[in-house]
């Protein structure tokens, strides 16, 4: 049963951050587009990235926390080094949970000045506030779900070049200098036989199973 409720607490982090993630790139576009038109920081979008970085957090301790002293049981889960690491990232802060309180707080009054400056001028607001563990437990996760990305990409083309689809791969710098990795897949779709052949079989099924979940949780 505690195992269970540990795997749980795992996907509610993933979720977590997949949400915050979206968020995020929200946030980014709302940067972007606030700056083309000379407009006031997006004092919303502000808050809706720091409410997810926060539920990520919030996730993160929530799991810690209902583990037992002895960490979680990882035996037989992918990266398990990593899910230990988001044991101890909140094992080793034990004030945390108060932090998270404190730099809430400081957080609104810092988005409360951010949206004054925006309507009245003045003088531009202090920089935003920020909390060392928060940080940590934030790279933690980080690191988890670069691990679980790259998992399932080996993944993918594991199984596409095992069926014989030829697969190139690249590694290009994006505008902002950000890495990016990027496949060409050439199928080979195989006999078809029929609508529902298409559908349930090949290649192109195969991919669809795969992108749909992420196993080993």
């Amino acid at each position: 049963m505690a195992r269970a409720a540990e795997v749980a607490a795992l996907k509610a982090i993933e979720d977590a951050y997949a949400r915050w993630t979206v968020v995020s790139e929200q946030l980014h576009q709302a940067v972007g587009e606030a700056a083309e038109l000379h407009a006031g920081a997006p004092v919303a979008a502000l808050r809706a990235d720091f409410d997810a970085q926060i539920a990520v957090t919030r996730s993160v301790a929530a799991f810690a926390h209902m583990c037992p002293r002895s960490g979680p049981d990882v035996v037989g889960l992918p990266g398990a080094a990593f899910i230990q690491a988001l044991y101890q990232v909140v094992e080793s802060q034990p004030g945390l949970d108060q932090d998270l309180v404190e730099l809430t707080r400081r957080w609104e009054t810092w988005l409360a000045a951010v949206g004054n400056w925006a309507a009245d001028g003045g003088h531009p607001p202090p920089a935003r506030p920020t909390s060392p563990a928060h940080s940590r437990v934030l790279a933690a996760v980080d690191d988890w779900w670069g691990f679980g990305a790259d998992r399932l990409h080996d993944q993918m083309v594991l199984s596409l070049t095992t069926h014989g689809h030829q697969l190139t791969e690249a590694i290009t710098t994006g505008a902002e200098g950000e890495v990016i990795q990027s496949a060409h897949v050439v199928f080979d779709r195989g006999p078809q036989t029929g609508d529902d052949d298409r559908t349930s079989r090949g290649p192109l099924a195969r991919l669809r199973a795969l992108l749909g979940h992420r196993d080993g949780l």
